[in-house]
């Protein structure tokens, strides 16, 4: 299965290479964004003011378009992959209980998502602190909990 041209952050430049995650393998689409942030690998991120520029979500409210799956730190102005779909590896921002909703914190991490929150997935494992790796299936981040 062929996999979309992505950035390879580690060698900054762009390959053909499955985005690998901690636990696994991220699957779905793949999109570039340019980073108009430094934004961390793992972390959930919505659009920002420019075009097509990316920043990290940081509010509940956000409009989130996906999580940002590249090994290392963003530079801001490159291009960065961002998984818009499928399951994903994200960062956990709290304790967060198997198939839960989840939403972002105030740096981009998932966490269990509380009414009015708009969605980001739905917890494929458990997170037993923050910091943890879980996975995460992407769901359609216009819903509102």
């Amino acid at each position: 299965m062929p996999y979309p041209a992505i950035v390879d952050v580690a060698q900054r430049k762009t390959s053909n290479a499955q985005v690998e995650g901690v636990i696994g393998r991220n699957t779905g689409n793949v999109e570039g964004f340019i980073a108009n942030a430094v934004i961390e690998p793992n972390r959930v991120v919505k659009f920002d003011t420019a075009a097509q520029n990316v920043i990290r979500s940081a509010l509940a409210a956000d409009l989130h378009i996906g999580v940002y799956v590249g090994v290392l730190n963003s530079v801001v102005g490159e291009t960065i992959p961002v998984a818009v779909d499928g399951v994903v590896i994200a960062e956990a921002g709290a304790a967060i209980t198997q198939g839960a909703q989840l939403s972002t914190d105030t740096v981009g991490r998932v966490v269990t998502a509380a009414t009015t929150n708009r969605l980001i997935g739905k917890a494929l494992q458990a997170a037993g602190a923050a910091g943890d790796k879980i996975k995460v299936l992407l769901a359609d981040r216009s819903l509102v909990v």
